[in-house]
């Protein structure tokens, strides 16, 4: 029986799946954003760093460069030649970070010029100095070109910084956006997820509540009927024994085959009955069992001898013995040998023989 909330819970199901699928789907695509704009930060960090790195070596170099002229010391001048090459690295680290983006490689070019440019100067202000001494490379320096091509080394660096910056303040107010959207997606798929599973849960209480009353309703009828096709069965069961003792002097044996075939009916249709009751009490789950030990082979010597009154059309043989004591409920034991014999019985309609086999394994 499937009730009009019964039709509805697929749905519900359906449009839970739904609802979980697109959140998935829009989390896993914020996500590629967040992951892509800190790819992103990362790399502009990386890029200042750079930058900073470029700018302090160009400094640690013309230092180099004045302390040696000023005191004719080689270590300035390995100094020089250190940072220098410093310089070089930084360069090209930097130059290989930017390389994608067409703008800042255009000021990195012009970057690496000018630091060249600046790293040449003061190259040749050792030259000098190397060459014609103190005073010439004195004047050299106070020329002020250096200080001219520093001024440009660090006002391209701060431009190419500013512009690393800005894209840095956009990565940070999209990680922010895209941040806000992913706790309001996830918030409102979960608050919707749990709205549909409060009205599933409804929808399959209630569900199952009518199909609980429904069985209800079905064991009571199936009770009530099993209890009212038993009067007339008892009934009957009298009027044929009753029949039975009045014809007795009569000693016509056809009648009494009539009367045995009314008794077998009768107690067909009662095990009929008792099956209906039993398969109830089994969906209910209230069937019980009453186990007791007891043997096995008389138990089946017994439904032979008593299903071999009624089956005049087969032999039933019984192979085997066994001294085996089960645990078991008597009754329903019987029930199913009953229930064997009369497949066997059914089912080999042409067959004069039944044989039971018992064994033990």
């Amino acid at each position: 029986m499937k009730t009009n909330f019964g039709r509805c819970i697929p749905w519900l199901f359906l449009i839970a799946i739904v609802f979980t699928v697109g959140n998935a789907f829009l989390s896993y695509v914020n996500l590629g954003k967040l992951t892509k704009v800190s790819k992103w930060f990362s790399h502009a960090n990386k890029v200042v760093t750079q930058l900073k790195a470029i700018s302090t070596a160009v400094n640690e170099a013309e230092s180099a460069e004045r302390g040696y002229i000023l005191t004719n010391d080689p270590a300035y001048r390995e100094r020089y030649y250190d940072t220098s090459r410093q310089v070089t690295q930084h360069i090209h680290a930097l130059t290989e970070l930017t390389k994608n983006d067409l703008m800042q490689t255009i000021k990195v070019q012009q970057l690496d010029a000018l630091t060249r440019k600046r790293i040449n100067y003061l190259k040749e202000g050792i030259h000098i100095f190397d060459t014609q001494g103190f005073e010439s490379a004195q004047q050299y320096v106070l020329k002020g070109e250096g200080i001219a091509a520093m001024n440009e080394v660090e006002s391209l660096s701060k431009s190419l910084e500013k512009h690393v910056n800005d894209f840095k303040g956009y990565s940070e107010q999209e990680t922010s956006r895209t941040t806000i959207i992913t706790y309001i997606t996830i918030t409102l798929a979960t608050l919707l997820n749990l709205m549909l599973v409060i009205v599933t849960y409804v929808f399959i209480k209630r569900e199952l509540d009518k199909r609980y009353q429904a069985e209800l309703r079905k064991d009571e009828f199936i009770s009530i009927a099993s209890h009212e096709l038993k009067t007339p069965i008892t009934s009957m069961q009298a009027f044929a024994h009753m029949l039975e003792k009045k014809i007795a002097p009569q000693k016509d044996t056809s009648v009494y085959r009539y009367i045995n075939s009314i008794k077998d009916q009768i107690i067909r249709q009662t095990n009929l009955i008792n099956d209906l009751l039993d398969i109830s009490k089994i969906q209910a789950g209230k069937i019980a069992f009453h186990r007791e030990r007891f043997p096995l082979s008389i138990l089946l010597t017994d439904v032979v001898d008593v299903f071999q009154a009624s089956t005049p059309s087969h032999t039933i043989i019984v192979k085997g013995k066994s001294k085996a004591q089960v645990y078991a409920d008597r009754e329903r034991i019987s029930q199913v040998l009953v229930n064997f014999l009369s497949n066997a019985v059914k089912y080999s309609p042409r067959a004069k023989r039944v044989i039971v086999t018992l064994s033990e394994d």
